[in-house]
């Protein structure tokens, strides 16, 4: 659309009830809208921060460095209960803004009730040739109660075993049902043996769930023989989120950690080896019960039809896993696959769209088959949005491709991916093999994989997950392909249905 003044009317055809609905309109202007939430504590009766400013495709814009095209910008809240509140933002160096007059604008709003809000940002304003600016941007925001806090100035520590040594802490908890689990992400230092400087110990990230009033977490002796550390303990950047959304309830930069005993093995000389155990925690015994042999599990993403289905003998002992049509968290995602693997000693992953982040959610934080398998790739995944996709929040709404009846994922939304990725370690991305595709181009037309996700995504894409939103920092990149797409009501065939793809996923799976 050419840049101006523009009248649309929109006739309706008969008496439809009454709905809502939505105008899509994008221009070739180099100019761009970027906004985002500036605040992480997510929580009932806390004010959610935004700020939004100009952007542009290009590297460098001349006339940005002295003009900045926004004049007003305000907020168009939608709250869980259907209200709406309009919200100003100021470029005043006043709210939260930076500097006054900057081009940054700022503006909050109280969240007064857990659920998700819908944030629809919009600016106004003329462009350096005096043409107008119109720009809009949404987010979906997920806001929880405080069920948990923390009073304790310190946590405490004991052996448990000769590598183990648990963590306490002493936690208020408030929710309502005795299943509520969080994550628990922190760093352990500890001061020198040598020069008295703290150094740090190890990263740890885990989920678990409250019992008698603490949280637990565990940490391998033999990382404090490698760090050479000898007290002083404590704990820094800790974080303690739900594990639906990864919204922090309790932080801490620091909490002292009391140690009553340490295990042996962090008095030992460390070998220079890192085991498995350090890294994943000790491997529970497992039952002596009769399974099937091993498989490869073919695993479909969000909201998703059997995208498997017409294609599993592609796959040599595969099985395929079906939860079709749901919207699922990563947690409950992951869970889901664990148990249906339980029938099987051991199993590999071939995974399509949010089943590849369910995955490596499950290989991180859980024991299952995955961890007896054998194989080249452990889990293999296409068209992933690891970093998230612009379509997984309020902009569901807009095409029969992404999550038509199945509500907003806030784990696939670009802020909810990196909330969960800042927890994955590096030693789970190594595992996971990924790959990602795009439509096919020819320069005689227009071309897209899906017309109604192509105005809110950037190219390459693959009508859901664009290319670079599907790469995994530590893991390992397979390669990227055109003409094809995310599903097979797409332009472009299916990457699903990629016969060459998924005879190398086949012969080089674990099972």
């Amino acid at each position: 659309m050419d840049t101006g003044n523009w009248d649309i009317s929109v006739k309706t055809i008969g008496e439809p009830d009454q709905f809502e609905g939505f105008i899509l309109a994008s221009s070739a202007s180099k100019y761009q809208l970027s906004s985002y939430k500036t605040n992480s504590d997510q929580i009932v009766d806390h004010n959610i921060h935004f700020v939004a400013q100009t952007t542009s495709n290009e590297k460098t814009i001349e006339a940005l460095k002295e003009f900045n095209p926004i004049n007003n910008a305000f907020m168009l809240v939608k709250f869980p209960n259907g209200a709406q509140q309009k919200v100003a933002m100021y470029d005043d160096g006043l709210h939260g803004d930076n500097l006054a007059n900057d081009g940054l604008f700022g503006g909050d709003f109280k969240a007064t009730e857990a659920g998700g809000y819908n944030v629809q940002i919009n600016a106004y304003g003329r462009n350096p040739n005096g043409t107008p600016f119109f720009r809009t941007s949404e987010h979906f925001v997920p806001v929880i109660e405080q069920k948990i806090s923390m009073n304790a100035k310190n946590a405490n520590a004991f052996s448990i075993s000769e590598n183990r040594l648990n963590i306490t802490m002493n936690v208020d908890n408030q929710a309502k049902s005795s299943n509520d689990r969080y994550r628990i992400i922190a760093e352990v230092w500890g001061q020198s043996a040598t020069d008295k400087n703290m150094q740090p110990v190890s990263w740890i990230s885990t989920i678990t769930d409250v019992t008698k009033g603490q949280l637990n977490i565990e940490l391998d002796g033999r990382w404090i023989a490698m760090a050479n550390v000898a007290g002083n303990f404590e704990l820094r950047n800790l974080r303690v989120e739900d594990a639906e959304h990864f919204i922090p309830l309790i932080s801490r930069k620091s909490l002292g950690l009391k140690v009553a005993s340490l295990p042996k093995a962090a008095s030992k000389a460390f070998n220079g080896e890192i085991t498995q155990e350090m890294l994943m925690g000790k491997r529970p015994t497992e039952k002596a019960v009769n399974k099937a042999g091993a498989r490869l599990l073919l695993v479909h993403g969000y909201c998703s039809s059997d995208v498997w289905g017409p294609y599993a003998g592609q796959f040599a002992s595969s099985s395929t896993f079906y939860d079709l049509n749901q919207n699922r968290t990563h947690d409950d995602f992951a869970q889901r696959i664990k148990n249906f693997g339980a029938a099987y000693s051991s199993f590999g992953v071939v995974a399509h769209s949010q089943g590849g982040a369910a995955s490596l959610h499950l290989y991180t934080y859980y024991w299952s088959g995955l961890d007896n398998s054998s194989g080249n790739r452990l889990i293999q995944s296409v068209g992933t949005p690891y970093s998230g996709t612009p379509l997984a929040g309020n902009l569901a709404a807009i095409g029969d491709v992404f999550g038509v009846g199945c509500g907003v994922n806030s784990n696939l939304t670009t802020s909810g991916a990196a909330s969960w990725l800042a927890g994955i370690p590096t030693w789970a991305r190594n595992r996971v093999n990924y790959n990602t595709t795009s439509f096919a181009t020819k320069w005689w037309r227009y071309d897209y994989c899906s017309i109604a996700t192509d105005l809110f995504l950037s190219d390459p894409e693959d009508g859901v997950t664009e290319k670079s939103r599907g790469q995994l920092s530590g893991g390992i990149n397979r390669g990227h392909k055109t003409g094809w797409c995310h599903t097979l009501s797409m332009r472009d065939p299916g990457q699903t249905s990629d016969s060459s793809r998924n005879a190398d996923m086949s012969a080089n799976a674990n099972r």
